[in-house]
């Protein structure tokens, strides 16, 4: 029931938000995204079966090799879900993938790349954005998190002040969940991604 409220939420977001012009792309944009665990993918690879069309997939194969037969079965299967999948931290074009995510670590975009996605972790960040021409910008962590344990979280004043400041259509990350996202609503930004929030709420 939490990924629904959240997906459900996250569209009320980009409702009323005007489309992005930047966004030149035959796929409608996903408001929803889900981030795939770096550590397990067995996790991640049962969980985007249960993912409707319209949510967006970040795989994150920073632990695994990429030739691991579950981030390929994941690829595969975003594909055959029509789902727009982009992947993280590679310096090539994933086949069968819509384009790349962009972690902190990494400064080098794919060419002939048709999404790309960059980590956002606050405005110094500004400068990287502009010099990979991003399409989205996914910003966190908004709230504390099991990964950021010792962080806050950027706060929702934060992150409204930098939505504003940054020309990419922003799309918060970090802690959110069917509880605490409806405080995003009346903030400029695009939609929500999540990684416990699908994981969680899926029955196995």
């Amino acid at each position: 029931m939490g990924s629904y409220i959240f997906h459900t939420l996250s569209r009320s977001i980009y409702y009323n938000r005007a489309r992005p012009k930047n966004l030149k792309y035959r796929k409608k944009m996903p408001y929803s995204w889900y981030f795939t665990s770096s550590k397990n993918s067995k996790i991640s690879n049962f969980t985007i079966k249960k993912l409707p069309k319209s949510i967006g997939i970040i795989i994150r194969p920073y632990d695994l090799k990429y030739e691991n037969k579950n981030i390929k079965k994941i690829i595969n299967q975003t594909k055959n879900k029509s789902l727009i999948s982009l992947v993280a931290g590679i310096t090539y074009k994933a086949p069968n993938t819509d384009g790349v995510h962009i972690p902190r670590w990494m400064y080098y975009k794919p060419k002939k790349t048709k999404i790309v996605s960059i980590s956002f972790h606050g405005l110094k960040d500004t400068r990287k954005c502009l010099n990979l021409r991003a399409n989205l910008v996914f910003v966190s962590p908004i709230f504390k998190t099991s990964s950021h344990v010792c962080s806050k979280g950027i706060g929702v004043v934060k992150l409204g002040l930098m939505s504003r400041s940054i020309k990419v259509p922003v799309i918060a990350l970090g802690g959110i969940n069917d509880k605490n996202i409806k405080y995003l609503r009346s903030l400029p930004i695009y939609g929500c991604a999540g990684i416990d929030v699908f994981d969680k709420n899926v029955k196995k």
